[in-house]
C-alpha cells in the first residue's frame, strides 16, 4: 500500500504538461486537489482492502499533479540567485506538512471516518490561498518542451539517481516506520511520531543543503 502512490505519480507525470496547458496552473492544483479529497472521502466508506489499493493510487494521482504544479509554480517564480534558497524553503514547508500528518492522525485516531474528514478538510483549506498567488503574478507554465525520463537521465544521471536513491529510502521508512514502532512495542499515537521526528529532520537537511549554495539534488 506504502508503495501504491509512486506509479500513480510516474503514470500522471507525464501528462503534466498536457495537462497545464489546456488547463492552466491554478485550475490544475484545483482538479488535483479534487481528486485526492473525493478519493479521501470514500476510504470510510469502501472498505474492501483491494479497492484500496485502487483508492490509493487514484488519490496519489491528484496529488502528483498538485504537487509537480506547485513545485513548477514556485520554481517559475524564484530568482535564479536566490533558487536555492527558494525551493529550499519550499521543501521545508512541505516536510512540515509530512510531519504535522502523523500528529493529526494520532489526535483524530486510526479509526472509523472522523481522521479522513479532518484530513479532507485540511486539504481543501490548503487550496483556499491560491487564488491570492494568481494575483500575485502566477506564471503562464507555457512551455511546450517536453523532456522524457531516458533524455533527463542521460541530461543529469548524477542528479537523477540521487533522487531514485532518495526517494526509495523516504517511502520506505514514511511506510515502515509505523509499522517498526508497533511492532517494537509502542502504542499507535506514539509510533506516529517517529513520522514526524524523521520528517523533521529531512526538512532541516535539505534546507540547510539548498541554503548553501543551491547545489543540493532537491535544488
Amino acid at each position: 500500500m506504502g508503495a501504491t502512490p509512486s506509479p500513480a505519480m510516474v503514470s500522471v507525470s507525464a501528462f503534466i504538461p498536457f495537462i497545464i496547458r489546456r488547463l492552466g496552473a491554478a485550475p490544475s492544483i484545483y482538479v488535483g486537489s479534487g481528486i485526492a479529497l473525493a478519493t479521501l472521502l470514500l476510504f470510510p466508506i469502501i472498505t474492501s482492502i483491494p479497492a484500496w489499493f485502487l483508492l490509493r493510487f487514484i488519490m496519489a494521482l491528484g496529488i502528483g499533479v498538485t504537487l509537480v504544479v506547485s513545485e513548477t509554480w514556485v520554481n517559475a517564480l524564484a530568482p535564479p540567485d536566490k533558487r536555492g534558497s527558494v525551493m529550499g524553503i519550499y521543501v521545508s514547508v512541505l516536510c512540515a506538512g509530512l510531519a504535522t500528518g502523523p500528529i493529526l492522525v494520532g489526535v483524530t485516531g486510526s479509526e472509523g471516518a472522523l481522521p479522513f474528514i479532518v484530513i479532507a478538510i485540511v486539504l481543501f483549506v490548503a487550496t483556499l490561498p491560491i487564488p491570492l498567488a494568481r494575483w500575485g503574478g502566477a506564471p503562464a507554465l507555457q512551455d511546450h518542451s517536453v523532456m522524457s525520463l531516458r533524455r533527463a537521465f542521460r541530461h543529469a544521471p548524477v542528479v537523477m539517481l540521487v533522487l531514485l536513491l532518495s526517494g526509495a529510502i523516504w517511502l520506505a521508512v514514511l511506510a515502515l516506520l509505523p509499522v517498526y514502532g508497533i511492532r517494537a512495542g509502542l502504542i499507535e499515537d506514539r509510533a506516529l511520531i517517529l513520522l514526524t521526528i524523521f520528517a523533521m529532520s529531512g526538512s532541516r537537511s535539505l534546507l540547510a543543503g539548498c541554503s548553501t549554495d543551491g547545489t543540493h539534488p532537491v535544488c
